[in-house]
């Protein structure tokens, strides 16, 4: 690896996003320290946001694909991260980069040695990048064959295989428990986000392997704490499976990438 003083490294942002008011700041590493962005609940106001056609789903309870707003907690998910990039463009230096976790991320210092090994050595760019950090990859049904190798990256005795999307891919990325930006990269983001209408992991995927700055892990970095899913009721469950299987169909006849 190559030594640190050969290499400028970017100051890395922390923020967890929570509903909690009451959520101290939380102390990973001694330079690392991930602090509460307060998020906000479903209101008139982020209604007024969303698209005609999915305010229609939303009151009925329907879903055209499996990228819709499952409820209303979608769709106030989606405007909290919105706010947050946002907050990052307006905020932060253009030497940083902003580590987004959601408060029911298990964090581990293992993070922020990632960060600093994918800098050190080149790994990949990061200007205007989104690197995830947390994809459930077991459950991509075609595998990683959609995605560009890019490199190899060890963090403590765990190897990971860095992907790139470049192209319109037919799997679905979900999660956004963990993930991370720059400030060039959450502009772009919030900048195409409106109107609200799909699930904000959905909507990343879009817009970063349309810009061909998206990354993603051959597995997860991090844990989740167990909190209850809003898709895990046996009907939710059944019917977005149904509908994933209809929307896998669908973007088998839009992809761009080439498996073969």
């Amino acid at each position: 690896m190559l030594d640190a003083s050969e290499v400028s490294l970017k100051k890395i942002k922390c923020l967890i996003l929570t509903l909690d008011e009451s959520m101290m700041p939380v102390h990973v590493t001694e330079k690392l320290t991930c602090y509460p962005f307060l998020g906000k609940r479903f209101d008139d106001d982020i209604f007024a946001h969303v698209s005609p056609r999915m305010r229609r789903n939303l009151i009925h309870h329907t879903w055209d694909s499996v990228e819709d707003f499952t409820n209303n907690k979608s769709a106030s998910i989606y405007w909290n991260h919105l706010r947050m990039w946002e907050y990052i463009m307006n905020t932060t230096p253009d030497d940083s980069l902003s580590l987004i976790i959601e408060d029911d991320c298990v964090m581990h210092k293992g993070v922020e040695w990632l960060l600093e090994s994918i800098q050190l050595e080149k790994k990949i760019p990061t200007h205007n990048m989104i690197l995830k950090l947390y994809n459930n990859p077991e459950n991509w049904i075609l595998g990683l064959l959609e995605l560009t190798h890019c490199s190899r990256v060890q963090v403590y005795d765990i190897w990971y295989t860095l992907y790139q999307c470049k192209c319109t891919p037919m799997q679905k990325m979900w999660s956004t428990l963990i993930y991370v930006v720059d400030k060039h990269s959450a502009r772009m983001l919030f900048e195409n986000a409106m109107p609200l209408e799909h699930h904000v992991d959905a909507y990343i995927q879009r817009k970063g392997c349309e810009q061909g700055n998206l990354f993603v892990l051959d597995g997860n970095m991090v844990q989740t704490s167990g909190r209850w899913s809003m898709h895990q009721t046996y009907t939710e469950y059944r019917d977005r499976f149904l509908l994933g299987v209809h929307t896998f169909s669908y973007d088998f006849n839009r992809t761009t990438c080439s498996i073969w």
